[in-house]
């Protein structure tokens, strides 16, 4: 009876937010954040005239970019609250069995675990990986490795939305750019000609 009355979850509502966030840390593809921001908005269902002053006032500065970028990712986790490993990865089965196939690992002993405290926990140990202190280092390698495969297979899902995200938020910036020297061309056309004495 709890099931039938559990909320369904839009899994790709806030598809952008770690797209986002992974290509604007990336000096190859942070110039295209202004392509992932458009897109992320016009997800969410922002169009029209609006969608141009939204993305605008985002892309003003670092500062913006920032608030921006973390406020979809707070949505996202927001979205993504109680969900389980297993009912992520039943969701995502179509990716995995393109690059599983039918041998797919286990994750039956972590399908319960929620997937926003795996990710705490995953950041966590990854923080304490680089701590200088030794044995601090080696007791997050051991809890890590209590996950096995588990972190192998969220990146595996989270690559292949980066690889359809990706090409989509170099087209919307490059449409952007190309619109703007248009103007801009149309703008020099327009002035008047100084004549020559």
């Amino acid at each position: 009876m709890a099931e039938k009355n559990k909320p369904k979850r839009d899994f790709e509502a806030y598809s952008w937010a770690p797209v986002m966030q992974r290509i604007y840390s990336s000096e190859d593809t942070s110039r295209y954040l202004r392509g992932a921001l458009e897109g992320n908005a016009i997800k969410q269902g922002s169009n029209g005239e609006g969608l141009e002053a939204i993305i605008e006032g985002a892309m003003a500065n670092d500062q913006s970019k920032g608030v921006a970028i973390g406020y979809t990712q707070e949505q996202y986790e927001s979205e993504m609250n109680g969900i389980t490993i297993g009912e992520y990865f039943g969701h995502y089965d179509n990716i995995l069995k393109k690059y599983f196939g039918e041998e797919a690992p286990s994750v039956e002993e972590h399908s319960g675990m929620k997937l926003n405290d795996f990710n705490k926990k995953m950041r966590e140990l990854q923080h304490d990986l680089r701590n200088p202190d030794e044995d601090k280092a080696k007791e997050a390698m051991e809890e890590i490795k209590k996950y096995k495969s588990l972190p192998v297979i969220i990146n595996i899902i989270q690559d292949e939305h980066y690889r359809i995200f990706l090409p989509e938020a170099i087209e919307r910036t490059n449409k952007h750019l190309a619109k703007r020297v248009i103007m801009q061309n149309k703008k020099e056309q327009a002035k008047p000609k100084e004549t020559a004495k």
